[in-house]
């Protein structure tokens, strides 16, 4: 053995080890106190941010609204909504309407409607009629028709690709009256303004410049606006472009749904607290605070992000960080000289005395000088050379004694494995459960080891039906963690996304690279993934919807049987585009049509003199050749055809085959 070798690996472990039993409890103190720092600080100023906005919105909606009911109680408004075709009231209210926008910032468009001939006026140009019979104008009865003052509403026009934020204030008979219920008979017509949202928020959507250090620091900072279904009408950063909902900036499910709870909580308690709720977010990797506020006049929330690590600097540690260090160099230095003089000469002789014995000298013997533990080594080897003889005899008995253990242990994991296949078997679908909805079906579920790296899948949600069969990433053991969690990011998918299973892949797809660290090819551990078929049955519209990722589907209707071919590209895997979109494939069915749904271990089984596989072709015309019988005999006939192909060559992967006469 190379004992000066040795002697430096020992050093270097000893030199680490100080360095943990003075260094980690510091630098564990610094990282807490950073922590509730920036924690601290950042609780602070998001909810500062958020609680500025909110009010700024709501003070700019008051100011606005003011200036609306000014507008409806002017006289000269009053009057040409009494006399329109009156060409000295009309040039009044005309000049009314120009002094309005004009004082109003943005110079906003003035829009009016004349009750008594329902006549609709923008920019004081005629633009068309108001009827009940035109959902478009169904703004203006539910304004005339609600006891409020005024009513605020948002709408998008496509043709402009404009967002607009109208006030809607009713005039009335008699001034003061407007939006009472008793005076609805005497609506003089209905007046108001059409903001531009974007211009309206620009205000909104920034956090104040400051002088302080703190703050000059938030680069990453950001705001958005989002509303009651978290479609995000607004934003500041970037890095909200080009996305639609506020839930898809977070990174990780759990937070998703801990925003979509707070969301309830602010909206609950937005009269009792004045105090932002926040939450910890990440967002693209990085660690954000959020403070959340409901404005309730356009029953939206807005959403602040600060970049926690930006809030503290590590400047403030640099002493004690310089002291440690310098205490570490002192102390390195000391063991440098002990370890030399106590540890390695003696250990450097009694290397020499042990290479003695291991040339055959069992005579020899070391000198124990010292009462340590070089003393004690030396006994030791002293020791060792009148036991060497024995030592075969024990070797031998130990081995037995490992054999034994080792034969224990193969048995144990044999039994695990086993109990494995029925913790697996348990997580499949009952058949019971689907036969209460599909009473006509059957199943091959066949793993090429104890558990499989397949499996199938069955949910109903209301009326609807959604069954799929998944072949993931290799089979046996690996195989049946993957099934598991694959299994369990479908029964997260489909509780919100359950109308479009090209959406249901597209999710599935983030969620497995997310589960599985997968996001980032070049920083991934692992490259796992599947192939799966979604069905979405409709029996009500006698209609189903199909996605896969490289599994097809086979559907027999009227004596024939297609094959629909799923994408061309499987799910997870870190070789994969980062966004993936999936076909959706929409057909009517008879009721009694069937549907099969194989996984690529029966199509690729090889067998015959020449190894050919048994492939789809063969698969349908066996369908179609077994028609007359019912689901049960087909799965059989399968099974024979399937084993008469193979013969003795043995089965080479995981097989799954769904089956089902549609309801």
């Amino acid at each position: 053995m190379n004992w000066k070798k040795s002697l430096r690996v020992m050093f270097s472990i000893w030199t680490l080890g100080t360095f943990l039993v003075i260094c980690l409890p510091a630098i564990f103190w610094i990282s807490s106190e950073m922590l509730d720092l920036r924690r601290s600080f950042a609780d602070s100023l998001s909810g500062q941010k958020a609680s500025d906005i909110k009010n700024r919105t709501i003070q700019r909606m008051k100011s606005d609204l003011s200036s609306c009911f000014q507008l409806a109680e002017s006289p000269a408004v009053r009057s040409w909504l009494k006399n329109e075709f009156d060409p000295r009231a009309r040039d009044l209210a005309f000049g009314t309407f120009d002094a309005f926008s004009k004082n109003m910032e943005n110079n906003p468009a003035v829009y009016a409607v004349v009750s008594s001939s329902l006549r609709y006026y923008l920019k004081n140009e005629y633009q068309s009629l108001i009827s009940k019979k035109n959902p478009v104008d169904d703004w203006y009865f539910r304004t005339i028709s609600r006891p409020e003052r005024f009513m605020l509403d948002i709408d998008y026009d496509p043709g402009l690709d404009l967002t607009r934020f109208w006030i809607n204030v009713p005039v009335h008979e008699t001034a003061g009256d407007a939006g009472s219920a008793a005076r609805y008979n005497d609506t003089l017509g209905v007046v108001g303004t059409g903001l531009d949202i974007s211009v309206f928020l620009k205000t909104m959507l920034r956090i104040e410049d400051t002088n302080r250090d703190e703050e000059k620091k938030l680069k990453n900072a950001f705001i958005a606006f989002f509303n009651s279904r978290g479609i995000i009408m607004a934003y500041q950063n970037v890095n909200c472009i080009n996305r639609t909902s506020i839930f898809s900036l977070l990174d990780i499910p759990n937070e998703r749904t801990a925003l979509s709870n707070l969301m309830t909580t602010v909206r609950n308690s937005e009269s009792v607290s004045n105090t932002p709720p926040s939450l910890p977010l990440e967002h693209h990797g990085t660690q954000f605070h959020a403070s959340l506020v409901w404005i309730p006049m356009i029953d939206w929330y807005a959403l602040v992000f600060i970049d926690t690590s930006e809030l503290i600097s590590f400047d403030r540690f640099a002493p004690l960080i310089a002291i440690i260090s310098a205490a570490l160099v002192t102390l390195f230095l000391a063991m440098l000289f002990f370890t030399n003089n106590r540890l390695i000469k003696p250990i450097v002789r009694l290397s020499a005395i042990m290479t003695r014995m291991q040339g055959g000298d069992l005579e020899v013997r070391a000198e124990a000088t010292g009462h340590d533990e070089i003393g004690e080594l030396a006994l030791a080897c002293n020791a060792m050379a009148d036991e060497i003889k024995g030592y075969t005899s024990r070797l031998e008995e130990m081995v037995r004694k490992r054999t034994e253990e080792l034969v224990r242990k193969n048995h144990e994991m044999v039994d695990s494995i086993s109990y494995a296949r029925l913790i697996q078997s348990g997580m499949l679908p009952k058949r019971s459960r689907i036969s209460h909805r599909i009473s006509d079906h059957s199943i091959i579920w066949r793993p090429r080891d104890i558990v499989s790296g397949d499996f199938y899948w069955f949910k109903e949600v209301e009326d609807i039906l959604y069954l799929a069969v998944v072949d993931c990433t290799g089979h046996g053991v690996p195989g049946a963690f993957m099934t598991m969690t694959a299994n369990a990011v479908l029964d997260h998918v489909i509780w919100y996304l359950n109308d479009d299973p090209a959406a249901m892949l597209m999710e599935l797809d983030r969620l497995m690279r997310t589960t599985l660290n997968q996001d980032d090819a070049s920083d991934a551990q692992s490259n796992d993934g599947l192939d799966i078929a979604l069905v979405m049955i409709q029996p009500e519209k006698h209609s189903f919807v199909y996605s896969g990722a490289r599994i097809p589907l086979f559907f027999m209707h009227k004596g024939k049987v297609e094959m629909v071919r799923g994408d061309r590209q499987s799910i997870g895997y870190t070789n994969s585009e980062q966004v993936l979109s999936f076909t959706a494939h929409e057909i009517n069915y008879v009721p009694g049509d069937r549907l099969f749904i194989s996984t690529d271990g029966l199509f690729d089984q090889t067998g015959g003199d020449r190894a050919k596989p048994f492939g789809t072709t063969r698969f349908s015309e066996l369908i179609l050749e077994t028609a007359g019988l019912d689901l049960e005999g087909q799965r059989n006939r399968i099974l024979m055809e399937l084993d008469t192909h193979a013969g003795g060559g043995g089965q080479l992967d995981d097989i799954t085959v769904f089956a089902l006469a549609l309801p």
